[in-house]
């Protein structure tokens, strides 16, 4: 039997499979991950997403899924900036209106 040889990865697997830009893809992939699970634990479909962020439903999905070369990091930066200034201001309107009441 042959032995299989192993080798090391790196903290970025993007690289070690030869990805041009491997450092930009990490970066983007960090943050769709970090998207996608705030949309799971709200429990939002992606039809709200889109509509929250002002994107088709078809535009979120291929990001989500990890068909994001076409956008720069700031671009999916700012989507997710608006998804976590979303809950903020949630809260904060939370806060505010039950304060209010006391």
């Amino acid at each position: 039997m042959e032995k299989v040889k192993f080798k090391k990865a790196s903290d970025n697997i993007f690289r070690d499979f030869g990805f041009p830009d491997a450092d930009v893809h990490l970066r983007k992939s960090g943050i769709v991950t970090r998207m996608d699970i705030i949309l799971r634990r709200r429990k939002w479909t992606q039809k709200r997403t889109a509509k929250a962020l002002g994107l088709t439903r078809t535009k979120l999905s291929r990001i989500l899924r990890g068909n994001f070369r076409g956008y720069s990091v700031e671009y999916l930066s700012r989507l997710l900036e608006v998804l976590e200034r979303n809950v903020n201001i949630r809260k904060d309107t939370f806060q505010r209106s039950f304060l209010d009441k006391r």
